[in-house]
């Protein structure tokens, strides 16, 4: 892949990261910035798309081993999240009050829509990470493997304590959450605790993958 493709799908993906867990709690963001920035995401998955729109038309070629049905799965449970995320919230949106009208029962599919997206999206990264790894390596130090290691321990460990302490199990299965006084508070405390439940997915991703290629 030339390299400027790949710079341009790495700046791609860290602003859909940026994006969704800017807009995944519209409390701090507002409903008009959770809708704006709901237009943006789908903006950039259209781009995002068009830049693998190769991969669509290699489904039928070729032969499916392992690795790439694990890859085609993550793929495709993005793509229905985000079908779903994007759907629901057209009909639950308030600049659009005629459509939301009697739909108040979408929110909270919505919701997890948003949250199944979001593991998705770390699914999805750290499959790709291997791709992206030699130019972010570029960009650091040097940095030695245990270390590396140590840092995956550090997100799947607090990736799995806010994933508890936000209840995503039961938004993700549209249960009702009770009112939990140890959240943490403010915008950026919010992205930052997100972020480690993404970056868990990430890390059993590229983990599970690498597992799987020895096989």
């Amino acid at each position: 892949m030339k390299e400027g493709i790949m710079n341009k799908r790495i700046i791609l993906e860290i602003a859909m990261l940026g994006v969704i867990l800017s807009l995944i709690d519209y409390r701090y963001v507002g409903n008009w910035g959770h809708e704006s920035l709901a237009a943006v995401f789908f903006c950039l998955f259209l781009i995002h798309t068009w830049f693998n729109r190769r991969w669509y038309s290699s489904l039928f070629r070729g032969r499916w081993n392992k690795m790439r049905i694990l890859t085609a799965a993550v793929d495709f449970f993005l793509i229905a999240s985000f079908i779903s995320v994007i759907g629901i919230g057209i009909f639950i949106s308030k600049q659009v009050p005629v459509l939301s009208e009697g739909m108040r029962w979408l929110h909270p599919v919505h919701k997890a829509a948003g949250y199944s997206m979001l593991i998705a999206l770390g699914l999805h990264v750290g499959l790709h990470w291997q791709l992206m790894l030699p130019k972010i390596k570029k960009l650091l130090p040097k940095i030695p493997d245990f270390l590396m290691k140590a840092a995956a321990l550090l997100l799947v460990a607090g990736g799995a304590y806010y994933s508890d302490l936000f209840s995503i199990g039961s938004r993700l299965l549209m249960l009702s959450v009770p009112k939990n006084p140890n959240l943490p508070s403010g915008y950026f405390p919010f992205v930052f605790a997100h972020f480690l439940i993404l970056s868990m997915y990430g890390v059993i991703a590229y983990y599970f993958q690498k597992m799987l290629k020895k096989l």
